[in-house]
Protein backbone atom coordinates (compact mmCIF):
# COMPACT_ATOMS: atom_id res chain seq x y z
CA UNK A 1 0.00 0.00 0.00
CA UNK A 2 1.64 3.05 -1.15
CA UNK A 3 0.50 5.52 2.24
CA UNK A 4 2.10 2.97 4.42
CA UNK A 5 4.84 2.98 2.43
CA UNK A 6 4.72 6.53 2.99
CA UNK A 7 4.10 6.95 6.13
CA UNK A 8 7.53 4.66 6.81
CA UNK A 9 9.70 6.97 4.55
CA UNK A 10 8.07 10.83 5.60
CA UNK A 11 7.52 12.60 8.86
CA UNK A 12 4.38 12.49 10.51
CA UNK A 13 3.12 15.65 9.84
CA UNK A 14 4.03 15.65 6.20
CA UNK A 15 0.53 13.78 6.06
CA UNK A 16 -1.61 16.59 6.27
CA UNK A 17 0.58 19.05 3.82
CA UNK A 18 1.08 19.84 0.51
CA UNK A 19 3.51 17.91 -0.99
CA UNK A 20 5.96 19.37 -3.72
CA UNK A 21 7.93 16.51 -5.42
CA UNK A 22 10.81 16.13 -7.52
CA UNK A 23 12.10 13.16 -8.70
CA UNK A 24 15.16 12.90 -11.41
CA UNK A 25 18.81 13.97 -11.72
CA UNK A 26 19.95 16.81 -9.08
CA UNK A 27 22.12 19.02 -11.35
CA UNK A 28 21.90 22.61 -12.50
CA UNK A 29 20.22 22.05 -15.33
CA UNK A 30 17.37 20.89 -13.14
CA UNK A 31 17.48 23.75 -11.13
CA UNK A 32 17.41 22.34 -7.21
CA UNK A 33 18.85 24.76 -5.39
CA UNK A 34 16.71 27.12 -6.93
CA UNK A 35 13.84 25.27 -6.46
CA UNK A 36 15.00 24.72 -2.73
CA UNK A 37 15.86 28.92 -2.38
CA UNK A 38 12.15 29.57 -3.74
CA UNK A 39 10.02 26.76 -1.50
CA UNK A 40 12.15 28.76 1.35
CA UNK A 41 10.85 32.28 0.11
CA UNK A 42 7.42 30.88 0.08
CA UNK A 43 7.88 29.61 3.64
CA UNK A 44 4.66 28.16 3.54
CA UNK A 45 4.03 26.02 6.57
CA UNK A 46 0.93 24.12 5.34
CA UNK A 47 3.32 22.38 2.40
CA UNK A 48 6.32 20.44 2.41
CA UNK A 49 8.93 19.56 -0.04
CA UNK A 50 10.95 16.10 -1.25
CA UNK A 51 13.48 15.53 -3.29
CA UNK A 52 14.89 12.37 -4.84
CA UNK A 53 18.32 11.36 -6.38
CA UNK A 54 20.19 13.72 -4.09
CA UNK A 55 24.36 12.10 -4.03
CA UNK A 56 27.73 13.21 -3.14
CA UNK A 57 29.05 16.46 -4.60
CA UNK A 58 29.54 19.56 -4.48
CA UNK A 59 25.67 20.87 -5.62
CA UNK A 60 24.30 18.59 -3.53
CA UNK A 61 26.32 19.77 -0.71
CA UNK A 62 25.18 23.22 -1.48
CA UNK A 63 21.88 22.16 -1.45
CA UNK A 64 22.32 20.87 2.08
CA UNK A 65 23.88 23.31 3.58
CA UNK A 66 21.42 25.55 2.64
CA UNK A 67 18.75 23.69 4.32
CA UNK A 68 20.64 23.58 7.69
CA UNK A 69 20.51 27.46 7.29
CA UNK A 70 16.71 28.01 6.16
CA UNK A 71 13.37 28.72 7.64
CA UNK A 72 11.92 25.75 6.30
CA UNK A 73 14.87 23.58 6.83
CA UNK A 74 12.27 21.58 8.41
CA UNK A 75 9.91 20.61 5.65
CA UNK A 76 12.24 19.66 3.57
CA UNK A 77 13.22 15.94 2.57
CA UNK A 78 16.29 15.35 0.63
CA UNK A 79 16.28 11.04 -0.40
CA UNK A 80 19.17 9.49 -2.55
CA UNK A 81 18.14 6.30 -4.29
CA UNK A 82 14.72 4.74 -3.43
CA UNK A 83 13.00 1.65 -4.19
CA UNK A 84 10.10 1.70 -6.89
CA UNK A 85 7.73 1.11 -4.38
CA UNK A 86 8.97 4.03 -1.87
CA UNK A 87 9.16 6.42 -5.72
CA UNK A 88 5.53 5.23 -6.10
CA UNK A 89 4.48 5.61 -2.60
CA UNK A 90 5.83 9.69 -3.34
CA UNK A 91 3.85 10.25 -6.26
CA UNK A 92 1.34 8.62 -4.77
CA UNK A 93 0.89 11.06 -2.18
CA UNK A 94 2.22 14.35 -3.49
CA UNK A 95 0.22 16.98 -4.52
CA UNK A 96 2.46 19.06 -7.23
CA UNK A 97 5.29 17.18 -9.57
CA UNK A 98 8.72 19.89 -10.82
CA UNK A 99 9.96 19.87 -13.83
CA UNK A 100 11.76 23.31 -13.88
CA UNK A 101 14.20 21.67 -16.82
CA UNK A 102 16.10 24.80 -18.57
CA UNK A 103 15.43 25.62 -22.28
CA UNK A 104 18.15 26.60 -24.15
CA UNK A 105 17.97 28.54 -27.36
CA UNK A 106 20.66 26.66 -29.34
CA UNK A 107 21.13 23.36 -28.40
CA UNK A 108 18.50 20.82 -29.49
CA UNK A 109 17.99 18.42 -26.38
CA UNK A 110 16.96 21.34 -24.08
CA UNK A 111 13.93 22.23 -26.57
CA UNK A 112 13.04 18.74 -26.96
CA UNK A 113 11.95 17.98 -23.48
CA UNK A 114 11.54 14.17 -22.99
CA UNK A 115 7.83 13.94 -21.80
CA UNK A 116 8.35 11.45 -19.45
CA UNK A 117 8.88 13.11 -16.34
CA UNK A 118 6.17 15.05 -17.10
CA UNK A 119 3.99 12.24 -17.67
CA UNK A 120 5.09 10.27 -14.79
CA UNK A 121 4.21 13.06 -12.98
CA UNK A 122 0.40 13.88 -14.59
CA UNK A 123 0.13 9.86 -14.99
CA UNK A 124 -0.28 9.82 -10.75
CA UNK A 125 -2.74 13.48 -11.39
CA UNK A 126 -0.11 15.59 -9.93
CA UNK A 127 -0.16 19.56 -10.92
CA UNK A 128 2.74 20.46 -12.67
CA UNK A 129 5.57 23.34 -11.25
CA UNK A 130 7.57 24.00 -14.56
CA UNK A 131 9.81 26.82 -16.02
CA UNK A 132 8.12 28.60 -18.69
CA UNK A 133 9.42 26.74 -22.71
CA UNK A 134 7.49 25.89 -25.30
CA UNK A 135 6.55 22.37 -24.23
CA UNK A 136 5.23 23.40 -21.02
CA UNK A 137 3.14 26.11 -22.08
CA UNK A 138 0.10 23.88 -22.92
CA UNK A 139 0.11 22.45 -19.54
CA UNK A 140 -0.01 26.09 -18.34
CA UNK A 141 -3.30 26.96 -20.99
CA UNK A 142 -5.01 23.86 -20.00
CA UNK A 143 -4.81 24.96 -15.69
CA UNK A 144 -3.04 21.96 -14.86
CA UNK A 145 0.80 23.81 -14.50
CA UNK A 146 2.12 26.67 -12.80
CA UNK A 147 5.17 28.42 -14.97
CA UNK A 148 8.07 30.23 -13.53
CA UNK A 149 9.32 33.16 -16.16
CA UNK A 150 12.70 32.67 -14.96
CA UNK A 151 14.70 29.65 -13.47
CA UNK A 152 15.75 32.31 -10.69
CA UNK A 153 14.31 31.60 -6.66
CA UNK A 154 12.49 34.60 -7.09
CA UNK A 155 10.10 33.27 -10.14
CA UNK A 156 10.05 29.82 -9.10
CA UNK A 157 8.58 31.21 -5.94
CA UNK A 158 6.01 32.98 -7.49
CA UNK A 159 4.63 29.82 -9.17
CA UNK A 160 5.35 27.60 -6.13
CA UNK A 161 2.60 30.13 -4.82
CA UNK A 162 0.07 29.55 -7.96
CA UNK A 163 0.67 26.36 -7.84
CA UNK A 164 -0.02 25.62 -3.87
CA UNK A 165 -3.87 27.54 -4.58
CA UNK A 166 -4.12 25.60 -7.17
CA UNK A 167 -4.23 22.23 -5.94
CA UNK A 168 -7.46 23.00 -3.71
CA UNK A 169 -8.86 23.18 -6.87
CA UNK A 170 -12.15 20.60 -6.32
CA UNK A 171 -12.24 18.75 -9.36
CA UNK A 172 -8.42 19.32 -10.61
CA UNK A 173 -7.40 15.42 -10.46
CA UNK A 174 -10.32 14.78 -12.66
CA UNK A 175 -9.13 17.27 -14.67
CA UNK A 176 -5.49 15.85 -15.24
CA UNK A 177 -6.81 12.43 -15.67
CA UNK A 178 -8.92 13.72 -18.93
CA UNK A 179 -5.77 15.54 -20.41
CA UNK A 180 -3.20 12.77 -19.78
CA UNK A 181 -6.21 10.90 -21.73
CA UNK A 182 -6.82 12.86 -24.62
CA UNK A 183 -2.76 14.31 -24.81
CA UNK A 184 -0.20 11.66 -23.92
CA UNK A 185 -0.22 9.64 -27.31
CA UNK A 186 1.86 10.00 -29.71
CA UNK A 187 0.37 12.12 -32.38
CA UNK A 188 0.56 14.60 -30.03
CA UNK A 189 3.95 14.31 -28.15
CA UNK A 190 5.55 13.92 -31.40
CA UNK A 191 4.00 17.44 -32.48
CA UNK A 192 6.61 19.71 -30.65
CA UNK A 193 9.37 17.75 -31.79
CA UNK A 194 8.29 17.40 -35.61
CA UNK A 195 7.32 21.54 -35.46
CA UNK A 196 11.28 22.01 -34.18
CA UNK A 197 12.76 19.43 -36.47
CA UNK A 198 10.77 21.79 -39.63
CA UNK A 199 12.71 24.94 -38.31
CA UNK A 200 15.96 23.39 -38.20
CA UNK A 201 15.25 22.54 -41.92
CA UNK A 202 14.02 25.69 -42.78
CA UNK A 203 17.49 27.30 -41.67
CA UNK A 204 19.06 24.99 -44.05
Amino acid sequence: DTLDTFKEIAPPDFLNKKIILYTGAVNTDHCILELVQAFDLVNDEQSALIITGIKDNEYCNDIKNFIEKCKSGKRIILFPYLTRMQMLSLQSNAHIGVCLTKEYQNIVKSKMIAPNKVGEYAAKSLYLLGIMNEYMKLFEIEGIASLAETPTPQDISIAITKALHAVNEKDLKIKIRNFVKNYFCMQQQLKPVIKYLNEITLLY
